[in-house]
């Protein structure tokens, strides 16, 4: 926070602007609410210190509801009322050793509340105790070796707000990244409650921040890194990291052109289905980039043709290929016929998908007219013969680092 001015209020706090797409709805959050809190542990719990909180709706007596039966102390005193939990959730509490009963077992039962454990609670309208930009600026600097951004945001505001506003498996997009908070807190998130998000940054590089700050750090978080201090800090291992830059295609009709184009929106696909890992051969035969490629990982299939001439030969290729999920194939091609016909032999083992439009625009404008060569005698790679750094994209360029 700025300094504060003589003869005013301090400012201690700051706002954060949300907005919804059509359903207005936040989530509880977890955290060790009690971790600061005095308890004890009276009887010796292995799950540690306790607190017992009431579980009891009034004791007036029973009103007939679903929450509403008998429960018998250890001393035989019993309780005919309505309670907070269902008779079944209240056997299995007692079953887990959660249920106390005061006065040496003669009291009205209560529910065990452990300290170690995660409270769900709901979102105040004030963030409070999750760090400060003091603390964010320390950590970046922790990582680093030195303070290169100014009032970076807290870890732990982007988790609570990752935790409120967003399920398990969201991507997350920040559109105006600075030290890279929002990727490092996705990783953090996921590292703690064993979700599946993803995440996306953009920036424009403004006094090489991408480079330095906002690529580096997150690249030493998933690595690991030692502090100034000599601690070592293991990494977020379970994370991947790539790096793009944005580039123009040049708007002519001519090979060069298209080539690029074909490298960079193969990239763009990649990034489409999160699928990167690309295979040199395909139905036992080697692949031709300037015809097509193949990437797999795990169950997840892509067939990416860049030569609509030879769909013919590529269908015949899948027809001997054992496959237990479909495999995901785009066409590059000048025209928008879907391809149904020529697949319907292998329909059971495809799953025909449309280049995005501006990519296909784009393609049908600059691609260049083409003699066509037998597969059987392509001896040269029409893409590997042209420059790579010319061509660029994920699989030509440092700083695709996994």
């Amino acid at each position: 926070m700025p300094k504060t001015a003589k003869n005013t209020v301090r400012k201690e706090h700051e706002y954060i602007i949300a907005c919804y797409k059509s359903e207005k709805r936040l989530q509880k959050y977890s955290s060790l609410k009690y971790a600061d809190k005095k308890w004890t542990n009276p009887d010796n719990d292995p799950r540690g210190p306790w607190m017992s909180s009431n579980i009891s709706r009034g004791a007036e007596g029973s009103t007939g509801g679903f929450k509403s039966f008998v429960i018998t102390n250890p001393a035989g005193i019993s309780f005919d009322r309505d309670w907070s939990i269902t008779k079944e959730e209240y056997e299995s509490l007692l079953a887990d050793g959660r249920i106390y009963f005061s006065d040496n077992g003669r009291g009205v039962p209560r529910l065990k509340k452990f300290q170690s454990e995660p409270v769900w609670s709901i979102q105040s309208s004030f963030f409070a105790d999750l760090s400060n930009s003091q603390e964010a600026s320390s950590k970046i600097k922790s990582i680093l070796g030195e303070k290169l951004f100014d009032f970076p945001k807290p870890i732990a505001l982007l988790q609570r707000m990752l935790q409120i506003a967003g399920s398990t498996n969201s991507t997350i997009l920040d559109f105006f990244a600075g030290s890279g908070t929002t990727l490092h807190a996705v990783m953090q998130q996921n590292a703690e409650d064993g979700g599946k998000r993803q995440c996306i940054l953009c920036t424009n590089n403004e006094n090489g921040i991408c480079e330095n700050v906002t690529y580096e750090r997150n690249k030493r978080v998933i690595e690991g890194y030692t502090k100034p201090n000599g601690e070592e800090v293991a990494g977020l291992s379970d994370n991947n990291l790539r790096y793009y830059r944005t580039d123009f295609v040049g708007r002519s009709r001519s090979t060069k052109n298209m080539r690029r184009l074909v490298q960079l929106s193969t990239d763009m696909l990649c990034i489409k289905e999160n699928l990167y890992a690309e295979k040199k051969t395909f139905a036992g035969l080697p692949t031709f980039k300037n015809i097509y490629r193949y990437f797999e990982q795990s169950d997840k299939k892509m067939l990416i043709i860049y030569d609509e001439r030879y769909v013919d030969e590529i269908v015949k290729m899948i027809e001997k290929v054992e496959t237990d999920s479909k495999i995901k194939v785009y066409v590059f091609s000048p025209s928008e016929d879907p391809w149904e016909a020529s697949f319907e032999p292998v329909n059971d083992k495809v799953e025909l998908c449309a280049l995005p439009q501006a990519i296909y625009n784009t393609y049908k404008r600059i691609l260049p007219k083409l003699k066509r060569k037998p597969l059987e005698s392509e001896e040269e790679d029409a893409l590997a013969v042209c420059d790579e750094k010319e061509i660029g994209g994920l699989f030509a360029e440092e700083g695709g680092d996994e």
